[in-house]
């Protein structure tokens, strides 16, 4: 079988969540279904990034919401490459607005035999970026309001309505133009079905991220993890509240000081982040930008989310694979999915820094409930491994083929 990803970014597991996912789904299919896996992607990923192998690459931007952009040509030598490379199946791994377009143009050229999936790595209907306003009239009764916000607020209502507008209309097209919509969790096909105004579901699929590492945790690596506690994600503070993290991390570590905060990943927010951080007077935090994180959860004992939504983090179930307890608000449907409070993780309702605070300095004090989280935390991620989660896309795609 022939099969190619569309992605954001040149093919990395150092890419974020999305580029892990493709990566070991890539890695898989080539070694050991002995498919090939091709790419095309709209930009370059840095140089630190390490690049995923795969069968052949080319570098075109297909996604574009909002039709700002003449992508035409585009998607004109997109089918001449699934053309020429006789691929089969392409799985668009980034905005649903590509799936239709790239239809059209495929039946244009009479390439009639591919097979179009989606994934929405998002939950339903938080994939939008509208333009958000918040502060605008304090700034404007102090006299603080640039001419930039000021071009916003007023652009704002129609720019929202269109960007929402444009999402709910590529949710549709991706689900009747295309051979297949796979979602992230169970709990968002009713939540597709709504947003999008849809009455049935029958091309629907719920496939969660699998583990990325085939590195397990052992029992007695677990008794070496230190007194640290871990963030890793894209750096920006929407929807990852990173802030709120760095702000009760400050009563955290006034409390615990044998304990240490590290945090992995680059993004626009990151210099936002540390100069926050240096504001708060934080003594026990350090940013390590763009790593590969392994080597952290290794040794990290607790590891922290504060997402206002997640489609399903791969970071939860890295951490639990590695002995890391996972700490989250509960803010989105997959969650529960991945952590049994109490059982391999701790969850919290979400905006409840009080509750979550207190969950850590907990754990931070019971060395035996860490040691029965972790334990749980890598029995239970097996429901995650490789083997499991590439299976259900091998019958998937063995099905669309079929």
């Amino acid at each position: 079988m022939n099969i190619c990803f569309y992605t954001d970014f040149t093919l990395s597991g150092m890419t974020g969540g999305i580029g892990r996912a493709t990566t070991v789904l890539t890695n898989f299919f080539r070694q050991h279904y002995g498919w090939r896996v091709y790419s095309i992607y709209a930009f370059e990923a840095k140089d630190d990034c390490i690049r995923t192998p795969n069968d052949g690459a080319i570098r075109l931007r297909l996604h574009d919401r909002l039709g700002f952009r003449r992508l035409n040509e585009n998607y004109r030598r997109a089918a001449q490459f699934i053309h020429d490379n006789q691929i089969q199946i392409v799985i668009i791994q980034t905005s649903l607005d590509v799936v239709a377009k790239l239809q059209n143009v495929l039946a244009q050229q009479g390439i009639d035999d591919v097979k179009v999936i989606s994934v929405l790595h998002y939950s339903p209907g938080t994939d939008e970026f509208p333009i958000i306003t918040q502060g605008f009239w304090k700034n404007l009764c102090r006299g603080k309001l640039s001419v930039k916000d000021l071009a916003k607020s007023l652009i704002a209502p129609l720019y929202n309505w269109w960007e929402h507008h444009a999402t709910v209309k590529a949710y549709r097209y991706a689900y009747h133009s295309g051979d297949a919509v796979v979602l992230l969790s169970q709990s968002y096909i009713p939540e597709y079905l709504k947003f999008a105004s849809l009455s049935e579901s029958s091309k629907l699929y719920a496939i969660p991220n699998c583990v990325p590492f085939e590195y397990t945790m052992t029992q007695e690596e677990i008794d070496q993890k230190q007194q640290s506690a871990l963030v890793v994600g894209r750096m920006v503070d929407f929807p990852k509240r990173i802030s709120l993290i760095l702000r009760m991390w400050k009563e955290i570590e006034a409390q615990r000081q044998d304990w240490t905060l590290e945090i992995v990943g680059d993004g626009p927010d990151l210099e936002a982040f540390k100069q926050q951080a240096q504001s708060l007077g934080l003594q026990r935090c350090t940013f390590f930008g763009r790593q590969d994180p392994i080597d952290f959860y290794r040794r990290a004992s607790l590891f922290f989310m504060a997402s206002e939504f997640e489609g399903f983090p791969m970071t939860l179930v890295e951490a639990q694979q590695m002995g890391c307890i996972p700490i989250a608000f509960d803010s989105f449907g997959s969650l529960g999915e991945v952590i049994s409070d109490g059982a391999n993780g701790r969850t919290v309702d979400n905006g409840d820094t009080t509750s979550y605070i207190h969950t850590v300095l907990e754990l931070m004090d019971d060395r035996a409930s860490r040691r029965h989280l972790m334990l749980g935390a890598i029995r239970d991620c097996q429901a995650f491994s490789q083997a499991a989660i590439c299976t259900q896309w091998k019958s998937l795609l063995e099905q669309i083929i079929a």
